[in-house]
């Protein structure tokens, strides 16, 4: 289990320009990539990551693909009293500067026992956070 305030000392630690996060629970259950890899492929056609101009652009999909994972995450609680009833840590992040490219761009976030990583459902890619990732808001 992860506190929400050792994930902002995380945070903090590794995007210095950060102006704030938003966490929505106390605690989080880490997640790793292999696991974020299956969800990925999991919820890919219900997230629909196709890119339409002012409709559907990369913050509706980082938003959606977390409310996926939520959403699966309830209905195995509801199914099952011995599943978690909590939320994996995972999230959006808006950035200026993701992967050595400047631009404005809104992925997911996760944090994992090897620490922090960003994925972008749009291209399926899966890397690990550095401060060269100028992310400036969470949202978990």
């Amino acid at each position: 289990m992860l506190t929400a305030d050792a994930i902002g000392e995380l945070l903090y630690g590794i995007f210095p320009a950060m102006n704030d996060w938003l966490p929505t629970d106390p605690w989080y259950l880490p997640i790793e990539p292999h696991e974020v890899q299956m969800l990925i492929a999991q919820h890919r056609a219900e997230v629909n990551p196709t890119w339409i101009k002012n409709l559907w652009e990369c913050e509706e999909i980082a938003m959606a693909t977390v409310v996926a994972i939520r959403r699966q995450m309830r209905d195995e609680a509801t199914a099952s009293p011995r599943a978690p009833r909590y939320n994996m840590a995972i999230g959006e992040a808006y950035a200026t500067r993701l992967n050595g490219q400047d631009k404005a761009h809104t992925v997911n976030l996760f944090v994992a026992t090897s620490g922090v990583h960003l994925f972008d459902m749009q291209t399926g890619r899966i890397w690990q956070a550095t401060e060269g990732d100028n992310v400036y808001f969470v949202r978990m």
